[in-house]
């Protein structure tokens, strides 16, 4: 019963840190000035599953969270490795 327990305290305390936390939405302005990558790399990537996909805030506009594009420069970073050429 314990385990239970401490499984729904887990779960409630991860509901609210994900509402109250602040997302901070990209332009695609600045994605490419973080990542030095151009629009087309990030729409191939994206494709490919090998970056951080778009969320439609409008009809006409899209955002990436800032925090996954970190992740993803993060990794690059750690892993050293060249991007595919296609």
């Amino acid at each position: 019963m314990k385990i239970q327990e401490t499984i729904a305290s887990c779960v409630a305390v991860n509901e609210t840190t994900r509402r109250t936390r602040r997302i901070r939405m990209l332009r695609l302005t600045q994605v490419r000035a973080m990542t030095g990558l151009g629009k087309t790399k990030i729409y191939e990537l994206q494709a490919q599953g090998d970056f951080p996909m778009r969320i439609r805030l409008t009809g006409h506009s899209v955002a990436w969270i800032e925090e996954e594009v970190q992740a993803w420069l993060d990794r690059r970073v750690e892993s050293n490795t060249p991007l595919p050429i296609l």
